[in-house]
């Protein structure tokens, strides 16, 4: 089986959606800004339907391939034709050093179009992260850790966020909404299914 779990970025949007993916898959009064848990699906080829939970109008089919990987992230996204599905493959860093801890970043806003995420420290992780860009891992030793959004260039931070690092599990670090709406959020989460985790 398949894990896939649903994550709605699109600010702006009145009503809650509706999501299908397989019979064993749906979520209804998906809000924005909502991850949901992972739920299971068979693999192959999977139409994703988006639905209005209240008006029922149908916004998106699109059909996909879930194979390699074992789990992943899908994110309802603007695009140029008004409304997309980003597949994120969601997969353990596999780092040599098991007692340390992995981030790294997805780009679900195209407001600001691009952007860095660095440590309190001065310590820059990602930069220049543009819309649709899923970075590799980086590696952090565990413990809480202090991160902010920023503009390249620009070391004022546009939003701080702190998480707890655990050691052996790989985090996500989920950027969506609009500056321009004051609507920017940053959701740090664990970007695997928990048997998917490295041994501590």
């Amino acid at each position: 089986m398949i894990s896939i779990r649903v994550f709605h970025s699109l600010f702006g949007l009145t009503e809650p959606l509706t999501i299908t993916v397989c019979p064993q898959l749906r979520t209804k009064m998906l809000f924005f800004g909502t991850l949901t848990d992972y739920m299971n699906c068979p693999p192959g080829f999977h139409t994703v339907t988006v639905i209005g939970s209240e008006s029922r109008r149908v916004y998106l089919q699109k059909t996909l391939p879930f194979f390699s990987p074992d789990a992943f992230t899908l994110a309802v996204i603007y695009s140029f034709r008004g409304m997309d599905i980003l597949p994120i493959p969601d997969y353990p860093c596999f780092s040599q050093l098991p007692s340390l801890s992995c981030l790294r970043t997805v780009n679900l806003t195209n407001d600001p179009l691009r952007y860095q995420l660095s440590l309190y420290g001065n310590r820059t992780l990602f930069s220049d992260v543009w819309f649709r860009q899923i970075t590799s891992h980086r590696r952090l030793s565990p413990g809480k850790h202090g991160i902010f959004l920023s503009l390249p260039g620009d070391a004022t931070p546009l939003i701080p966020s702190t998480f707890e690092a655990r050691s052996g599990v790989s985090y996500t670090a989920f950027v969506y909404g609009a500056l321009s709406g004051d609507t920017l959020s940053l959701l740090v989460q664990k970007d695997t299914p928990d048997s998917d985790q490295l041994p501590f």
